[in-house]
């Protein structure tokens, strides 16, 4: 019923799926060629464009349209049940949900789906930019949903995500390149278990953002002694959660989310503390419990005072409806006074 190729690409190790009968009943319609397509992807995929860069997941886009946030969908359904089902079955949250989306869902025709093509075939700039070069990446998982052809993809902490609208519109015009189907008949769409966000792709959309490349300083000198700045301290790992018989409360929690949550809620420690402790920033710590409020783990008056969150609230709503995908943009309009990791619990206290 489902076929399995694993490949090797760059460092990375992927496990290709389709559903054999799913795809039997696309042969003949619009996207016969998808089939066809995802069916070769078995037997011959290459794997000099997954060598290196760029990758779509490494782009950088802002974005002039507005995406369709739901709390309620079927994939944050399917999420919660991945999780949970597939807890000892699969070591990665990814794996868990894809491959019960797969199996279960009756739209899912493929994930991990590999895509490339030349990068000087796209028309949007692409860093770094190498000459005979390949744009590439890997599509979580592929539906065919209501005479669309969607592509998703399964991002933890949806909410908080920048470029994730960028990233899958490039999915979808390297999908539409190798399979000849109009973008036009392409959707996206990203999600975790609480919300989704959905849009039609439009390459003309994005915007470069400013590149956030490390600058090559192989050519410079070696700093003097006195201006080589201390080493950081390195994140306390987190305890093993079962020999402390501390349980997540909730599925959908990471092992360092739950860590915060328990000395938050269990031990009582302030953000600063728990900061200390870890070794982690407490814009960290924030960001971990905003993702908790969102879950209902956390209230979010135990860590906010009303009136911070009605101001930061009010920034949110002033920046517009896009402003989710720009934290900067609300962290200006508050002139800087809240962190975001402050702005995100704020956030995340609408529900």
């Amino acid at each position: 019923m489902i076929k399995t190729t694993p490949f090797k690409h760059g460092q990375n190790a992927y496990h290709y799926r389709t559903h054999r009968s799913k795809m039997s009943e696309l042969q003949g319609q619009k996207f016969g060629s998808l089939a066809m397509h995802l069916d070769q992807l078995h037997e011959n995929c290459p794997s000099t464009p997954f060598e290196g860069n760029p990758r779509a997941s490494k782009q950088r886009f802002h974005h002039d349209f507005t995406t369709v946030r739901q709390s309620v969908h079927p994939r944050c359904d399917g999420t919660l049940k991945g999780l949970s089902e597939n807890a000892e079955r699969f070591k990665t949250s990814h794996s868990k949900v894809m491959c019960w989306m797969l199996e279960n869902d009756s739209s899912t025709v493929a994930v991990e789906v590999p895509v490339w093509i030349p990068a000087n075939s796209i028309s949007v700039p692409l860093t770094p930019q190498i000459p005979d070069s390949y744009l590439s990446g890997h599509i979580d998982a592929l539906a065919v949903e209501n005479q669309k052809l969607w592509i998703w993809d399964y991002k933890p902490h949806a909410d908080q995500e920048v470029w994730a609208v960028g990233q899958l519109t490039l999915y979808a015009v390297m999908l539409s390149k190798q399979t000849g189907i109009p973008i036009e008949l392409i959707m996206c769409g990203y999600f975790d278990s609480q919300e989704c966000y959905t849009f039609q792709p439009r390459l003309d959309s994005l915007h470069p953002a400013e590149s956030r490349l490390v600058p090559d300083r192989s050519n410079q000198a070696p700093k003097s002694c006195d201006e080589i700045p201390k080493e950081k301290p390195r994140a306390i790992p987190v305890p093993n959660l079962k020999d402390m018989n501390i349980r997540k409360p909730h599925v959908s929690m990471s092992d360092t989310e739950t860590w915060t949550w328990y000395l938050f809620i269990k031990q009582n420690k302030s953000v600063e503390r728990i900061a200390t402790e870890r070794q982690i920033s407490e814009d960290t710590v924030l960001t971990h419990l905003a993702a908790l409020i969102r879950l209902n783990m956390v209230p979010w008056d135990s860590i906010l005072k009303h009136a911070v969150r009605d101001e930061i609230l009010e920034a949110a709503r002033l920046a517009g409806p896009n402003a989710g995908q720009s934290w900067k943009s609300i962290y200006e309009n508050l002139d800087g006074r809240f962190s975001y990791g402050l702005i995100r619990c704020a956030l995340a206290s609408k529900g």
